[in-house]
């Protein structure tokens, strides 16, 4: 009797060891999962904040294009505008010299026949 009340100890003894050391092997495995849930939501914040970082730089890299755009097409336009003065300007002394000349050209016929 005193036997098998010793094998029955041994026995849950034997049974209490294996569940203490499945349970400290759950929570282990539940303490690495975890710390692999934690690293993958900091990697996953870090990522979103890559994208918004390039976002950003993209969205200021588009700003400074069209602002660069609207400069180049502004000096255009004034360039043009300069040059058609300068064009007008040179039409109307062009004509003032013909007008001169014809005018000149009058004159003389006229003092020659007086």
């Amino acid at each position: 009797e005193e036997e098998r009340i010793a094998m029955l100890q041994m026995k849950e003894e034997e049974e209490r060891r294996k569940r203490e050391e499945e349970e400290r092997i759950a929570r282990e495995q539940f303490e690495e999962n975890q710390e692999a849930e934690r690293r993958a939501a900091e990697k996953e914040a870090a990522r979103i904040a890559a994208q918004k970082a390039l976002e950003e730089e993209t969205c200021l890299a588009r700003a400074k294009e069209e602002a660069a755009t609207r400069v180049q097409v502004d000096t255009h336009k004034r360039n043009q505008e300069l040059a058609d003065r300068e064009y007008e300007a040179a039409r109307a002394a062009e004509v003032e010299a013909q007008s001169s000349v014809q005018n000149s050209k009058s004159e003389r016929l006229d003092s020659d026949r007086a």
